[in-house]
């Protein structure tokens, strides 16, 4: 019995991986600007050779130039990915990507491309991306530091918001690449300058616009056939595609598994009658139902203890005592964990309205 539990449980596991897969369904937005939120989280900084052991994530603008001083300027929306709400999922084609910016000091183009090493806002410098730890290439600006096969290139020849099409690299992150941010590094020595996520006017924050999903694509209507042929031509044949015949196969294996387990539940019975009926000593045994409500309560006070867990776990992040390794992996679980307690709270209160 234990055994065919199981081996329903990992069928239950792997149905529930096909349920959190990337998004396919129809077209959302999604947007992305620092104001305390977890999924709006927003990190940037500029690293300055001329001050090459400062920090500066706490300004409210930055600086991109070439010249007095050397400057480049990180920021990464790290949170923006995942199964939590508001997330996007892993996997899921990217329609397109907008980070707008507040230019409000024109100046010379500037390239961006994807920062291949992690580093921490309140720690990074033009030596080092987080506290004793040096950047493989200063300033994030070489191959092992930056990912060079891939340029951006970008224009503020206005002082306004300026809009650049970043899809390329959010498709890298979305198909598993790790999200550690962009670099800025300016094209000249007349550089630009422009408002951080630190801004206290909130509208004047960067901001992230994510487009994915599709439409559904309508038909024309078609005109009737007089005659349809009775047999269709090869050409004509509509296979079932490897997707389906997978799902198909799992219900089966479904209805399967819940009659073999309820033959096995009769059979248990039938023989704790018999044991009755022979003196063995065995009482009634009377199972008391579960009271919705009960397990209720029970659900929202888990789903409480997760929410606070995730917010002990960002208040970690953001003193430092956890890695973004740790926390990524640590946020995963508990979002999971959430996931599933949500669905089963819903499950329950249709049954009990």
């Amino acid at each position: 019995m234990k055994k065919l539990l199981f081996v329903w449980l990992a069928i239950g596991l792997l149905f529930a991986g096909s349920v959190y897969s990337a998004y396919t369904g129809p077209v959302k937005t999604f947007e992305f600007r620092e104001d305390g939120a977890f999924v709006n989280m927003t990190e940037d900084v500029e690293i300055n050779q001329d001050y090459p052991t400062n920090n500066f994530g706490n300004r409210t603008s930055f600086t991109v130039d070439r010249e007095t001083p050397v400057a480049n300027v990180l920021i990464k929306f790290p949170n923006i990915f995942g199964e939590g709400q508001k997330q996007i999922s892993l996997g899921t084609k990217i329609n397109s990507a907008v980070l707008s910016i507040n230019c409000f000091n024109k100046g010379k183009d500037i390239s961006a491309y994807l920062v291949l090493e992690g580093w921490a806002e309140t720690e990074a410098t033009w030596n080092e991306r987080k506290s004793g730890l040096a950047w493989t290439n200063a300033g994030a600006d070489g191959t092992h530091s930056s990912d060079r096969s891939v340029k951006l290139t970008f224009s503020c020849t206005s002082t306004e918001f300026k809009e650049y099409d970043i899809t390329s690299f959010a498709q890298a992150w979305s198909d598993g690449k790790p999200n550690y941010g962009i670099v800025f590094e300016s094209n000249g020595t007349d550089g630009l300058d422009f408002y951080s996520s630190e801004h206290p006017n909130y509208s004047k924050r960067p901001l992230l616009t994510v487009n994915v999903g599709s439409d559904p694509v309508i038909d024309p209507p078609v005109d009737p056939v007089d005659n349809p042929p009775d047999v269709i031509g090869s050409n004509q044949i509509n296979f079932f595609e490897l997707g389906d015949i997978i799902i198909i196969a799992m219900i089966f294996g479904l209805i399967v598994g819940v009659i073999v387990l309820g033959r096995r539940i009769l059979a248990g019975s039938s023989a704790l009658a018999i044991a009755q009926e022979n003196g063995s000593g065995l009482e009634q045994v009377k199972i008391k139902p579960i009271d919705p409500k009960e397990k209720l309560k029970a659900l929202l006070k888990e789903k409480k203890n997760v929410e606070h867990m995730l917010k002990l776990t960002s208040a970690k992040y953001h003193s430092r005592e956890l890695d973004e390794g740790g926390y990524q992996k640590i946020v995963r679980d508990y979002q999971e964990k959430l996931i599933s307690i949500e669905a089963e709270i819903d499950s329950i209160q249709g049954k009990v309205q």
